[in-house]
């Protein structure tokens, strides 16, 4: 019956899905790669509408053909706009087989299409944004990051993703990483990335005694860090004084890490600036010596 009436309709919608229905039931686990294979070919798939392209998709994941799902709904969310249903087949999609791309397009434009995007929505975009990596610093993230600051304030996660992202991002936004970390500090956060922020965000305005301030509080947290320190060291090279006052600490951290390049180019300066030109010369061959013929550190 059904293929007696796609021959009469072979354009209408509900007709395809119809037919798609009875052949994946009438063939017990069918076979997902053949299946998807087969819906690519199908001419009929960019005239579809949106909305059926979706439904095609949730009842393909709901009999465990997630790479025919894919098909269906990576069109639905291309031609769907605002079409929030075809955004969360995408996104649920693109979840089941780990297109990461399919599933961050799919949030962005499900947030995009929702006039309160709930929180849940927005965790998702930003766990796909950062997935183990650096967070992101455009501008959809910073709103993610926002979003989800006013809506758990008490979660200092947020607050100190925030804050890196407004860092990195530079200029104007330097203010604020002092403004999200000091209040992931004051809500009682003790690991060192707040510290090592609101330093450097100070270091950039020009505030290198506030900047060595909070590098010292936190090393009081975590006594001997190699970061916090080498991070010290560099910011009290901003002036003669700090420099012959940071050569104790640059002998610490060189004794430490006597091959980290971090440490490595800190000394550097900061026997630079204290006129120990000799040291520095030697620090410096030590990293031409380290780093391969034409890289960034090389040069």
């Amino acid at each position: 019956m059904i293929r007696d009436a796609r021959l009469a309709c072979p354009d209408d919608p509900e007709l395809w899905l119809a037919d798609l229905v009875v052949r994946t039931a009438a063939r017990p686990g069918p076979v997902d790669a053949q299946l998807a294979g087969a819906l690519q070919n199908d001419r009929l798939l960019a005239n579809l509408p949106p909305a059926t392209l979706a439904r095609a998709a949730e009842y393909l994941l709901h009999i465990e053909c997630p790479l025919s799902a894919t098909v269906p709904a990576r069109e639905a969310v291309r031609r769907g706009r605002s079409l929030l249903p075809a955004c969360l087949a995408g996104l649920r999609c693109g979840m089941a087989t780990r297109d990461k791309s399919l599933a961050l397009e799919s949030v962005r434009k499900a947030i995009d299409a929702s006039l309160q995007p709930s929180t849940g929505m927005y965790r998702i975009f930003v766990s796909l944004k950062t997935d183990g990596s650096d967070i992101g610093i455009d501008d959809a993230t910073v709103q993610a990051l926002r979003a989800l600051r006013r809506a758990e304030p008490a979660n200092l996660l947020w607050a100190q993703m925030l804050g890196i992202a407004r860092l990195h991002r530079g200029g104007a936004d330097v203010v604020d990483a002092i403004e999200q970390m000091s209040a992931a500090l004051n809500a009682g956060a003790t690991n060192k990335a707040p510290y090592v922020v609101i330093a450097e965000a100070a270091r950039l305005l020009g505030d290198t005694e506030r900047a060595c301030d909070y590098l010292r509080r936190g090393l009081e947290k975590h006594p001997g860090d190699l970061v916090l320190e080498n991070n010290l060291a560099f910011t009290m090279a901003a002036t003669d004084k700090g420099a012959r006052e940071a050569l104790p600490l640059v002998a610490s951290i060189l004794q430490k890490a006597p091959k980290n390049l971090s440490v490595l180019d800190t000394a550097c300066v900061v026997y630079l600036r204290a006129g120990e030109t000799v040291k520095a010369g030697k620090l410096i061959a030590a990293i031409l010596a380290l780093e391969p013929a034409g890289s960034p550190s090389w040069f």
